[in-house]
């Protein structure tokens, strides 16, 4: 039975959202409604839960307490995080077999990595396996490096939060959902930005996949999972040559119907195919495309 401490609830609201008798079975709670006194206090009342709730983010969650609080597993912060830490095994089924299949000893490049799920997946898996995570978006990258320390991965996972391109230079990085852990982000030039309706914007570096690999020497990617929700053809284009390099790709698109056929028909003259496809639900727009060297 998971421990579970919803922390941080000082108007005792927890129980008026959620029955949580009816969970009782799988889930033991306990809810922290008075402030702790310091982080002694926090690491000596929560040393034996394996999750926390936190409602208001009014407690800290440093370094320090994560590295401590030994048997932790998961922090939720919002409805978004709540929602892919209990997904995590449904949601994708045939990215996780995808990921499974790696092999040893090769480079997985994680680009619009969130809150870190695959990326943390893969490496527990597969140890040998040279992992980096690349999410530009400030609203997930605390809550991705919490999960890398969580799972003592933070020094052996190597984080990039840069937006990627087909080429280097100041583009206008989009935030989507503003929350912790939200997806729809993406890379709008100035003329794009222009036709969206939205403020949440900052401008930012951008740089090409084949320019980061030969400025600092990092080994090229035998696999890419590309969640970016945009920009995509832009990226790929940014491979160049190191194309020849990679294996697979796993390619998430919105509004698939329209935009597969540009990435498909991008790849096909990279001698790629299209070998497998996962669509979320049938009224989603959104589906999974692996695509495999020929």
């Amino acid at each position: 039975m998971l421990k579970v401490a919803i922390l941080d609830d000082y108007q005792n609201v927890s129980q008026q959202f959620v029955d949580l008798k009816k969970l009782s079975g799988k889930y033991e709670f306990k809810i922290f409604s008075e402030p702790f006194v310091d982080e002694a206090d926090v690491l000596e009342q929560l040393s034996d839960f394996e999750a926390l709730l936190i409602m208001r983010e009014r407690t800290p969650m440093t370094k320090n307490i994560i590295d401590n609080l030994t048997k932790l597993k998961f922090i939720i912060t919002n409805h978004i995080t709540n929602f892919r830490a209990n997904t995590f095994s449904t949601k994708e089924p045939k990215t996780l077999k995808w990921i499974e299949n790696f092999e040893k000893n090769k480079c997985f490049w994680d680009i619009g990595a969130n809150v870190g799920l695959y990326s943390i997946y893969s490496k527990i898996i597969n140890q040998s396996l040279n992992v980096y995570s690349f999410e530009p978006s400030f609203k997930n990258l605390n809550i991705l490096y919490k999960n890398l320390s969580l799972n003592n991965l933070n020094q052996e996972i190597i984080i990039f939060p840069i937006p990627l391109s087909n080429n280097e230079g100041i583009k206008n990085f989009v935030l989507g959902d503003d929350a912790d852990g939200g997806a729809n982000s993406t890379l709008l030039n100035d003329h794009d930005l222009a036709k969206r309706e939205t403020n949440a914007s900052y401008k930012g570096l951008s740089i090409s996949i084949n320019k980061l690999i030969n400025s600092f020497n990092l080994p090229t990617p035998n696999y890419i999972k590309l969640d970016v929700d945009g920009n995509e053809i832009e990226i790929l284009e940014g491979i160049g040559d190191k194309i020849h390099y990679l294996d697979e790709i796993l390619i998430e698109l919105d509004n698939y119907q329209k935009n597969i056929s540009f990435v498909q028909d991008y790849l096909l003259k990279k001698n790629f195919i299209i070998y497998d496809k996962e669509y979320f639900d049938k009224s989603n727009t959104t589906a999974n495309f692996i695509f495999k060297k020929n």
